[in-house]
């Protein structure tokens, strides 16, 4: 059974949906998260940035530091973009990384007191995001947030390589 039977796919998709689809989900991401960019430009911190801090206060809530591998993993970004996102975020002062173990290359990081400040100020600002996703109603925003979680879960079967 492919990924595409086994999350109930019903007929056949053409190309041409295939990337019209594509490039709305592409479009939307870009567009969401400039919007977001611009929203926090004056805390001097990005969207990603923004997720991540919201990762580590998360981590930090449950007694843990986070790698930068995990954390790549949760804001879903490759892993040398969140390294350099970390180390500008480190000579800001937002966060701090250290070695997880002597000899080790694994690295920690933890939120510093002024990025659980900039993250406190920064985490209520996205107000045109949250007036973007209003534009739907309650039952459109549960429709597509199913939608995206079953679209994410054939992602994972795939990578995974379920068929």
């Amino acid at each position: 059974m492919s990924v595409s039977e086994k999350h109930g796919a019903e007929s056949a998709l053409t190309r041409e949906e295939q990337w019209h689809m594509h490039r709305l989900l592409a479009r939307c991401r870009k567009g969401l998260e400039a919007v977001m960019d611009r929203e926090l430009r004056p805390f001097g911190i990005s969207a990603v940035e923004l997720a991540i801090l919201d990762a580590l206060s998360e981590g930090k809530a449950s007694g843990r530091a986070a790698t930068p591998t995990e954390l790549a993993a949760k804001v879903v970004r490759r892993h040398n973009s969140v390294v350099a996102c970390l180390l500008n975020m480190e000579r800001a002062g937002l966060v701090s990384l250290h070695k997880k173990s002597e000899g080790r290359r694994t690295m920690e990081v933890e939120i510093t007191p002024q990025g659980e400040e900039v993250y406190a100020i920064a985490v209520g600002t996205t107000s045109r995001v949250t007036e973007i996703l209003g534009a739907l109603t309650v039952n459109q925003r549960q429709q597509l947030t199913a939608l995206l979680e079953k679209l994410d879960q054939a992602i994972v079967d795939c990578l995974h390589g379920v068929r």
